[in-house]
């Protein structure tokens, strides 16, 4: 029967589109869900049709009873959309395994927790827009009225609780050069020599190394330049991110530094450190090299970072989940509520 309602519930969740900055449905799916399960919600607009969910469960005893646990994961994908579809024990589809999946076995871990006799004033449910991209709907989060001790983030970890997740740095670089013909580039400049020359040596950098993270890694994510083959380009756009294993300002200065030795203008964007989370016993620990909503909710709590799936096929178009995996989450997430609330 469990599984039946696993299945349903992630494929009824994948099937609404819900790519960036187009979360607006999927929020209200959730918002129904929640409310028809005497769920007390409340929308926090980010953006115009981009709101946040937070609900609760208030006490009857003790209406001035707050949560001390927010159970958070996000409600964006990246694109494209892709439909669900199940296959040889797995769900497939956009949003599988990052988030929808996760979503699901959140939803239906309170439910048994509720069954089993739970103080359900105890845990509010924080679902946020815009994880995929900027932190946005996180950022928001931050003004309203919760000061929560514990905060449990749902993400793709297999099965493992996260100690230490890397940090993050995106940065535009902007190369202008001169328009010309292409049979006389000697009357032009090339704006993407220049960028290929600068994003060479920052690909040659030998950049920070930590014991238990590994090694900062570059990705050059995008590059655009030029107009057409036959004309010497006149500017030129990348857009790279690093994920950090120390503190951002290391990397910051020294790719200042090989910036001046080029024609470049950078600009940093979206940036965090490396942060270390908390833990507790009897669950597999482990690292993690990607970002998460964490480091932007501004409140003193502890975290914990844990969830079923793989990392390694979200954002792919083979994007999938074990349903076995979602009912392991479910227990564990029971557990881990139990363990933290005590």
């Amino acid at each position: 029967m469990e599984q039946t309602k696993i299945i349903e519930l992630t494929r009824a969740m994948i099937d609404i589109e819900s790519i960036t900055g187009n979360e607006s449905e999927f929020v209200h799916f959730l918002e129904t869900y929640l409310q028809h399960r005497g769920w007390t919600t409340h929308l926090q607009q980010v953006a115009p049709q981009r709101p946040n969910l937070y609900a609760t469960k208030p006490s009857l005893t003790n209406p001035e009873q707050r949560p001390r646990i927010i159970i958070n994961s996000h409600t964006d994908t990246v694109p494209p959309f892709i439909e669900s579809s199940v296959r040889d024990g797995c769900i497939y589809g956009r949003g599988a395994c990052d988030t929808k999946g996760i979503i699901a076995g959140q939803l239906l871990a309170l439910e048994r927790l509720e069954e089993e006799g739970f103080d359900m004033a105890d845990v509010a449910l924080l679902y946020v827009v815009g994880e995929e991209v900027s932190h946005d709907g996180m950022i928001a989060a931050n003004k309203l009225e919760i000061n929560p001790e514990f905060l449990i983030v749902g993400e793709p970890t297999e099965l493992k609780l996260i100690q230490k997740q890397k940090g993050m740095l995106k940065c535009t670089v902007e190369t202008i050069g001169k328009a010309a013909h292409s049979g006389y580039p000697h009357l032009g400049e090339s704006a993407i020599d220049k960028m290929i020359q600068f994003l060479h040596q920052l690909n040659s950098e030998e950049w920070p190394v930590d014991d238990i993270l590994g090694q900062t890694t570059l990705n050059i994510g995008q590059i655009q330049g030029g107009v057409a083959a036959n004309v010497v380009p006149a500017s030129s756009v990348a857009y790279l991110m690093f994920r950090i294993v120390g503190e951002k300002e290391i990397v910051m200065e020294r790719v200042n530094q090989i910036a001046s030795e080029h024609e470049v203008t950078i600009t940093f964007t979206t940036c965090n450190n490396p942060i270390l989370l908390d833990t507790v016993e009897g669950f597999d620990l482990g690292t993690v090299s990607f970002n998460t909503d964490i480091p932007y909710l501004k409140k003193h709590t502890k975290n914990y970072l844990y969830g079923p799936g793989t990392i390694h096929v979200a954002h792919s178009e083979n994007e999938h989940i074990s349903i076995h995996d979602i009912e392991l989450y479910i227990e564990d997430l029971c557990r881990l509520v139990k363990i933290i609330s005590q």
